[in-house]
């Protein structure tokens, strides 16, 4: 009787049998008490000869010359042990590899994976081709990766759709890595020694960009934040021959040099020819879904917002998405990020995904080193984010599709005009309209004169202008619009002519803690103390310094307090904007009745 194995060891092969009789030869070698199965999967080519045949701790099987992935299915489908230890025919696995992956997962019951180090003798990248795991293993590499074989039947094992034999492992790690930890085990090792390989099948090389696109439109997170789906991998492409050419070995040697040109030439032409005339991918029929995973949840984009945990329209954004995930909604945030801040927190919520693009803006730069121009230059890198935003959004529509788009905190559309008679129902809900921004401002502008220079106050104007006429243009996109009260309702259907049949009253959330945290400072602690004395009644105004918020009434108040001091006391707590600063306003506030 054939003892029930623990871990069953796949190994993908095609037309290699010298090198697969030494992977196979050092997998059976293993001295280990943990009882294993070699599982040979035959791709087509060359049979398989050797002590594979002879040992009957191993099977073959014919997978019929479909490629690597539908190999490695073919694979999964027999293994018979907990764990399916994968590895590929030009490896050689050290000692103790397989009882170092045994351990491993002893050690770490949670884990769905392990990854081990993959080691490799330097090489001749002109002329030799090899991986390593390098400083991680985020790629998660077939030829030293093992996981719980449960987990593998939930994702469906691996995508056998991909293009070409190249990112299906990364792909398949991500969908498993949302399951549960993959972890890195140091002493679980194989050798991968480099092959050489030929100017012809080095420029073909250049396909394997379609399989990135692939991977790129299954994760959007993994894309480079500044790169297009489409461009990005031919951008890579091109620039890791930038650093071999800088390294400057190429040209040790004439038929080096030849060697080079050859490659990278002929390799960058057929990158941009598939670019050209390949994107974008077809993925008809649909991806298969995770097997434990609901039949359809009701998706969600989500289009600005930005969610964080706090307060403001970030805070309310992310009690919003967490919500909806609460409800069984999957929500795909599309986000112009900020590197300064913490954006991607939202991908902590189950269901969410954070679809980012940087634009390469940044604070404090020659562009934005004053508050107009940071506004100028921070709305129109904005406003270009979320065309390219646009883009992602309809390539993800296509991989799987939304119900829904969910515009929240600003009103412009940008990049999905267009398009949205091919994508779902659009919902606004914006936080503030323009045309009320633009109405204070017209009167309060002998009031703005007193804080703000006349050049600044013309800038602020034409923007605002700007942004009116956009605004009222593209609210009428939305089939439906929900509004943060019902005189911000009233304001939206008169200023932008809309339907008020199309606009819902749906307050912000707020997040009252039950029991509110108070700062402990010391006795001697008393900087920046405003505390009401005992006895003395307060009024706490939270508010922006600016303009359309009153704070000429609050000063004018403050002023009439004059013979209650010592029973009423006001506090302003806010800030101002970056195209509207009030705060001169308040240089005269008697301390006795006021405090800013």
């Amino acid at each position: 009787m054939t003892t029930q194995p623990v871990i069953s060891v796949v190994i993908p092969t095609r037309d290699r049998p010298e090198l697969l009789r030494r992977c196979v030869d050092a997998v059976l070698d293993q001295e280990t008490p943990v009882s294993f199965e070699v599982i040979v999967v035959n791709d087509g080519g060359a049979a398989v000869s050797g002590r594979a045949l002879r040992d009957e701790r191993v099977h073959i099987l014919e997978a019929g010359g479909r490629g690597p992935a539908a190999a490695r299915n073919a694979g999964i489908a027999v293994a018979r042990g907990d764990i399916v230890l994968f590895t590929d025919d030009d490896a050689i696995p050290q000692p103790g590899w397989i009882d170092a992956a045994h351990q491993a997962f002893g050690q770490h019951p949670h884990a769905v994976g392990i990854a081990g180090a993959v080691e490799s003798p330097p090489v001749d990248s002109l002329y030799q081709r090899t991986v390593r795991t390098g400083q991680g293993f985020r790629n998660y590499l077939t030829c030293n990766i093992a996981y719980r074989t449960a987990h593998l039947a939930a994702v469906g094992g691996f995508d056998e759709s991909f293009p070409h034999p190249h990112a299906e492992d990364r792909d398949l790690g991500e969908r498993m890595a949302a399951r549960g930890p993959i972890l890195f085990a140091a002493d679980m090792v194989v050798v991968h020694p480099p092959h050489t390989y030929t100017i012809r099948d080095g420029i073909r090389r250049g396909r394997l960009i379609e399989s990135e696109w692939r991977l790129y439109l299954k994760h959007p997170a993994l894309r480079p934040q500044r790169w297009s789906t489409r461009w990005g991998p031919v951008i890579r492409l091109a620039r890791s021959w930038q650093r071999q050419f800088a390294v400057g070995r190429v040209w040790r040697s004439p038929r080096s040099g030849a060697r080079f040109v050859a490659l990278s030439t002929g390799q960058m032409l057929v990158a941009l020819w598939t670019a050209l005339v390949r994107y974008p991918p077809d993925f008809a029929p649909p991806l298969a879904a995770d097997a434990d995973r609901a039949a359809h949840p009701f998706r969600i984009a989500l289009i600005g917002g930005d969610p964080e945990p706090g307060g403001g329209v970030a805070g309310c954004a992310w009690m919003v998405v967490e919500q909806l995930t609460r409800l069984g909604c999957e929500v795909d945030c599309y986000t112009v990020l900020d590197p300064h801040a913490t954006t991607r927190e939202a991908e902590s919520i189950r269901g969410v995904r954070v679809i980012g693009l940087d634009t390469g803006w940044r604070w404090d730069r020659w562009y934005s080193n004053v508050s107009i121009t940071k506004v100028l230059t921070g709305l129109a890198a904005r406003a270009s984010g979320r065309q390219r935003l646009a883009t992602l959004l309809r390539e993800q529509h296509r991989v799987q599709p939304y119900d829904v788009l969910y515009q929240f905190s600003t009103i412009e559309v940008f990049g999905l005009r267009r398009h949205l008679g091919r994508l779902p129902p659009l919902v606004m809900h914006p936080s503030t309209h323009m045309a009320g921004e633009l109405a204070g401002f017209r009167r309060e502008r002998a009031l703005a004169a007193r804080c703000e220079p006349r050049w600044r106050l013309i800038a602020v104007g034409a923007l605002l202008r700007v942004r009116t006429r956009r605004q009222r243009r593209d609210i009428q996109l939305a089939a439906a619009v929900i509004a943060i009260s019902r005189v911000f309702a009233d304001h939206l259907v008169r200023d932008y002519a809309l339907d008020k049949q199309r606009v819902t009253v749906i307050p912000y959330p707020i997040d009252i803690p039950q029991q509110p945290a108070k700062p402990d400072r010391g006795d001697n602690d008393r900087s920046n103390d405003h505390s009401i004395d005992p006895g003395t009644r307060g009024i706490v105004m939270v508010s922006r310094v600016s303009v359309r918020k009153g704070i000429d009434v609050f000063v004018e108040l403050a002023r009439r307090l004059g013979d209650l001091v010592g029973q009423m006391r006001l506090h302003l707590v806010g800030g101002e904007t970056l195209w509207s600063d009030y705060r001169p306003l308040l240089r005269g506030l008697d301390p006795a009745t006021a405090t800013y």
